[in-house]
């Protein structure tokens, strides 16, 4: 367990930069909402400034933090300089910025090399500095991935293709270099950072620390029995969307034994197809559909399932659903692509990717009674390293000693 190395003689005023923070929008979202509200606990004053390329903000309530809206324009992104200035603008009434998404990262790297005097640390959580469609990433393409995969790859139509190109040139040829002037970046798990360093960024500049578990989240009187008389309920929670490999867990179903069912919390582009594949193959009785499901309610589907699974297919930097299926001591199956396998250790089981016959007996064996009475123990223990002031003191570490040496 990460432990807190340096105390903090000082409290300091920490600017967060995002692209945006919506309640509505997915895990990252939930991310910054907890290290921020933690943060403020710890004494620091935060503010998070927001760019808004793309989408608008849905703030969370009861917040003790400041939220302030800059929007920037997409076009920005092609000639850096408006948003160089967010960070000029910001720099008097910021000791550290803390950069939230690796497509702000080289324009805060540029913002140092132009003469910033506030230094800059930047999560690693995605692979938007680099990557036009994460649906395509196979955990090699970054090695090689040129100007003209990432308008093919790219999920637009071809007009927004062509206007993107030169970002995409641009993500070719001088991102690494603006961003490794970064003062320094934290990955969210070591996929992360391996990931960055072959893309370019120095691996010494990067420290891998991990996303930590809200303890809001777990309810009272929640134990690690068996939830549902001999009824084993598998659970996947997330975006239904083809590099989660939703497809593969229907597809494992079919081979499962009669008592296990699965619960699909979700929604997105792959869902009608989804609800086809259970219609065709006779999986109605086993598999029931619940869609998008508010992050305050969610506790409800952990809390009755025995098993979850995350049968990610592309490299999934992290994988926070997994430290919330711990919280409710579910046993925990995750395929061999990205963090999930590191996240889970000895607390779970690996199977492959994309292999459905191999996935189905891993459920099969970890619903074997005594099986999943050690998993769901060993998942109790493991969500300990996730413990949240742990975490944050080591993020507070990195950012007082960047702090400390400002100019």
């Amino acid at each position: 367990m990460l432990t807190k190395l340096v105390p903090m003689s000082e409290n300091f005023t920490i600017t967060i930069v995002a692209n945006k923070i919506n309640k509505s929008r997915g895990g990252s979202n939930f991310s910054l909402d907890l290290i921020a509200r933690t943060l403020v606990k710890q004494g620091h004053e935060v503010n998070i400034v927001t760019l808004n390329f793309s989408s608008d903000n849905d703030l969370f309530p009861n917040r003790e933090y400041n939220v302030y809206k800059r929007s920037v324009s997409k076009q920005s992104l092609l000639t850096f300089r408006p948003i160089v200035n967010v960070f000029n603008q910001w720099e008097s009434q910021t000791d550290v910025y803390h950069v939230f998404s690796p497509l702000i990262a080289p324009y805060a790297g540029k913002y140092r090399q132009s003469g910033g005097s506030t230094p800059v640390f930047c999560r690693l959580n995605q692979y938007s500095m680099f990557c036009s469609n994460v649906a395509k990433m196979d955990g090699e393409c970054h090695k090689k991935c040129s100007i003209f995969d990432r308008i093919q790859h790219s999920s637009d139509d071809i007009a927004t293709r062509m206007l993107k190109s030169p970002l995409f040139a641009m993500q070719s040829n001088i991102f690494s270099d603006w961003a490794n002037q970064v003062d320094q970046y934290y990955a969210i798990s070591p996929n992360i950072k391996k990931i960055y360093s072959e893309f370019g960024i120095n691996n010494d500049l990067i420290e891998v620390i991990p996303n930590f578990y809200d303890p809001n989240f777990r309810k009272e009187g929640i134990s690690n029995g068996f939830k549902n008389n001999g009824k084993i309920t598998v659970l996947y929670v997330g975006r239904l969307s083809n590099e989660k490999g939703v497809d593969t867990l229907v597809e494992a179903m079919k081979y499962t034994n009669s008592n296990v069912k699965l619960d699909i919390v979700g929604d997105g582009d792959q869902k009608d197809e989804l609800e086809k594949k259970v219609f065709t193959n006779g999986l109605q009785e086993s598999i029931s559909f619940y869609g998008f499901v508010e992050n305050s309610c969610l506790y409800k589907y952990y809390k009755r399932s025995d098993i979850f699974v995350h049968p990610a297919e592309w490299p999934e930097p992290f994988g926070r659903t997994l430290l919330e299926a711990m919280q409710y001591d579910c046993g925990l199956i995750v395929t061999n692509s990205g963090a999930p396998s590191w996240i889970v250790d000895q607390a779970g089981m690996v199977v492959p990717q994309r292999q459905p016959k191999e996935l189905a007996i891993a459920i099969n064996d970890m619903s074997e009674l005594s099986n999943l009475k050690d998993y769901k123990e060993m998942s109790n223990s493991r969500i300990n390293e996730f413990e949240p002031i742990s975490i944050i003191a080591k993020m507070e570490e990195c950012m007082y000693n960047l702090y400390s040496t400002k100019s």
